[in-house]
């Protein structure tokens, strides 16, 4: 979960709402709700875990970030690549 920097994508959950009620002029269909704020959060989840991945070198550098899953080894860089490949890869089924 630490992967997906869920504090950062409920930022994206923030402006999907009022986006999806704007789009309905109203009140949104339920599925299309569920689907697209399931949909984003598995979607920048992934990418949030990717980024992780690509950049733990320079995470392991700076104070602000080296307290991360896979700087402090709680996670392998490989678990952590096979988390956001499945995040992303369920997103798209």
């Amino acid at each position: 979960i630490d992967l997906m920097k869920l504090r950062v994508v409920e930022l994206l959950i923030i402006t999907t709402v009022p986006a999806l009620f704007l789009a309905a002029k109203g009140w949104p269909p339920l599925m299309p709700t569920i689907a697209s704020l399931v949909g984003g959060t598995l979607a920048a989840g992934a990418a949030n875990a990717f980024n992780m991945v690509i950049e733990s070198e320079s995470d392991a550098l700076m104070a602000r970030t080296q307290a991360r899953p896979i700087v402090t080894g709680a996670i392998s860089k490989q678990k952590a690549n096979q988390f956001a490949c499945t995040s992303h890869l369920t997103n798209h089924h």
